[in-house]
């Protein structure tokens, strides 16, 4: 059985650890996805939400004390069942975004192939879309509809929408959260491939990572199976590939094999993972549109270089990133390219485990 667990998220996400994803002989080479994924509640990081999919459960993190806490879910406990608190399970969630207010959260139930909700006052869990242990590509209200292993999650700013990346599917699929409708975005299910087109036409291979532009409007993907980023145009369903810059060919703007991205605030830029190369890139949201080595375009260089990125979170004040490279978190301050080791208490609080 596949599992691509873990990404990122709508708000300030950080990703801590990472496992390796198995895969057949014709997939692409096997990323490492962490088992891990926190993100903030509000700008204040107060508190901070953590999946932790090797466990099976959802908890609460303090990013000053590195305090952890249960919330939903019960640790090494895996299961489907609704319910509130400890009483509800999961199986190898990936991710959990938070709408603006802070009143609820989605979960990328990966391996029960399901998105469940948690209401965040009560700590009630409910299956809004999918059933459990039915995979499958079906579109259709709550229940009904079905995902193969979704792993990635964006949620609309007002809130009454999110957009899913169904990796086993190869696709992208829209979930109404007013209505429960699910809808195939784009790609065709059970057919991989790399091509640019309207919906259903465009193909996909192994999608891992997604970020919604502020607007609205459009949003990235990482590509990885085709070591590519993608974008699709929600109005229209147009799915485009941008993958360097036609201008600058003697130059390092092509992207080996993006594997995270994710958006400034204000949706002037994105910075996108290279797990391959390995490099941290810019991309302007601003016409002309070019990809570069993080710090090129703007004479800034990074403090330290990265090894072995895997995720990349920023602030909802655009003024920093965290950046999983290898076992370790590092803050980059935007302003100055200056980088700085985060705690490492966090990840001892979360019972990391890090396959060598």
């Amino acid at each position: 059985m596949n599992v691509f667990p873990c990404r990122q998220t709508m708000l300030v996400c950080f990703i801590l650890g990472f496992m390796s994803a198995c895969g057949s002989t014709n997939s692409p080479p096997s990323p490492s996805f962490p088992p891990f994924a926190v993100t903030t509640i509000n700008a204040n990081q107060h508190p901070m939400l953590m999946v932790d999919t090797q466990h099976h459960a959802i908890q609460q993190l303090d990013p000053t004390t590195g305090q952890v806490t249960a919330l939903a879910g019960l640790a090494a406990t895996p299961g489907k069942a609704d319910g509130l608190g400890p009483d509800a399970r999961f199986r190898s969630p990936s991710e959990v975004v938070v709408s603006r207010d802070g009143g609820f959260a989605l979960v990328a139930d990966t391996g029960n192939h399901t998105i469940r909700r948690i209401d965040l006052a009560s700590g009630l869990v409910t299956t809004v879309a999918g059933l459990a242990d039915l995979p499958g590509a079906s579109d259709g209200v709550g229940l009904e509809a079905r995902f193969y292993h979704p792993s990635s999650l964006a949620l609309s700013r007002d809130g009454t929408f999110a957009l899913v990346v169904d990796t086993g599917n190869h696709t992208l699929r829209q979930l109404d959260l007013k209505t429960g409708q699910v809808s195939t975005l784009a790609g065709q299910a059970g057919v991989s491939g790399e091509r640019d087109g309207v919906g259903l036409e465009a193909r996909f291979y192994y999608p891992h990572g997604i970020a919604l532009h502020p607007s609205d409007a459009f949003a990235l993907v990482a590509d990885y199976g085709n070591g590519s980023l993608r974008r699709i145009d929600l109005g229209t369903a147009q799915v485009s590939t941008l993958t360097h810059d036609p201008t600058q060919p003697d130059q390092e703007t092509t992207i080996e094999r993006a594997i995270d991205v994710d958006i400034s605030p204000n949706g002037a830029f994105a910075l996108i993972v290279d797990v391959d190369t390995p490099a941290l890139r810019h991309l302007s949201l601003l016409p002309p549109e070019v990809i570069s080595i993080f710090g090129a375009s703007n004479a800034r260089q990074m403090a330290i270089p990265v090894d072995s990125p895997r995720q990349v979170s920023l602030s909802t004040d655009g003024d920093w990133a965290v950046v999983l490279d290898g076992n370790e978190l590092r803050g980059i301050d935007l302003a100055t390219g200056a980088v700085t080791r985060l705690p490492s208490s966090y990840l001892a609080e979360a019972r990391i485990a890090v396959p060598k």
